[in-house]
């Protein structure tokens, strides 16, 4: 893409700091600073401020490893972004997809638990750019509109071209909107019985060092979270274990799953309180307490303090 846009690549990555080779191995893993260097420069030295978009475009389940595979096979677009949003914490540790149906609207958000980095609009514009990509490549749609948490830039119609849809640039959160009949859409290459197989490999895989049974448990959790499902059985299962194994190895870590499901929750209240400006009650509802006062509750139970109250000493930077 830089060779593309005029821009030469050696000196992009030399200016960011990163070694030539940085980008030859897919498999090598990349800091989010770094990641967000490279960004940064890339669409400076190319006058392109939708240069992370354009990236994202050109990605897919292709580009995914088995995961991409995976949601290839997967029977709806709801269970395909679900195969992402659960398997992402087995290649990615410092951001998190997730997936929230409110009526008849659906939202693909991604939120970034690294700390504020150069670059971060470009990440966020990349991953969103891959959002649309995907969808278009599993149904042939590209959903309603896009909404940016970053500002942008002077000249915005690039933006709302490339994504082929309105964007809403200083959104509440960064996320993808669909009509709900677009997740219930069928996968274009939905294949049951390689989905079996698939399934099986992605519950084996693990790019990055397998974390204990606790932090895999709470990693996943904290994609089901806002699904409504963050059940026993669905995540044994994600993890390729029964739901009595998976108790067991629990305990065998001093930990319970609802301990875990406890923290995986509040792991998550506070990425979209410190890196989305969605009020307290809608945070609350998409994290399934029933009630207001309940979310209140249990986040002053682990942080002493209530949410807004959180919020307001961790003022985040969505420039």
């Amino acid at each position: 893409l830089l060779r593309e846009l005029g821009a030469d690549p050696a000196v992009v990555l030399a200016a960011a700091g990163a070694p030539p080779d940085v980008l030859d191995d897919p498999e090598s893993r990349m800091s989010y600073a770094m990641a967000g260097r490279i960004l940064a420069l890339s669409a400076a030295a190319t006058r392109c401020p939708h240069l992370g978009v354009l990236l994202g475009l050109r990605g897919g389940v292709q580009t995914l490893g088995l995961v991409g595979q995976l949601m290839a096979t997967a029977p709806t677009m709801r269970d395909a972004l679900l195969d992402l949003t659960v398997n992402q914490i087995r290649y990615v540790d410092g951001a998190v997809s997730y997936l929230a149906v409110q009526g008849d609207t659906g939202l693909w958000g991604y939120v970034l638990q690294a700390p504020p980095v150069k670059g971060m609009a470009e990440i966020l514009d990349t991953a969103m750019g891959l959002a649309v990509a995907l969808i278009l490549q599993l149904t042939g749609r590209r959903g309603e509109e896009m909404r940016l948490s970053h500002a942008g830039p002077a000249e915005a119609a690039a933006h709302r071209q490339a994504f082929g849809m309105p964007v809403v640039f200083n959104a509440e959160q960064t996320c993808l909107v669909m009509p709900a009949d677009l997740l219930a859409a069928p996968v274009l290459t939905a294949d049951a019985g390689r989905r079996r197989a698939l399934q099986q490999q992605v519950a084996a895989y693990w790019a990055r060092e397998q974390p204990p049974m606790a932090e895999q448990t709470r990693r996943v959790l904290a994609a089901l979270v806002t699904t409504g499902h963050p059940t026993l059985e669905r995540v044994a299962a994600a993890l390729g274990l029964g739901p009595r194994t998976l108790n067991r190895r629990l305990q065998a870590e001093a930990t319970s799953f609802r301990a875990v499901l406890r923290q995986a929750r509040h792991d998550v209240a506070c990425q979209l309180l410190g890196a989305t400006r969605l009020p307290v009650t809608q945070i609350g509802l998409a994290l399934g307490y029933a009630t207001p006062p309940g979310f209140v509750r249990a986040f002053r139970r682990e942080t002493g303090l209530p949410p807004s109250a959180w919020r307001r000493s961790r003022i985040p930077s969505f420039g």
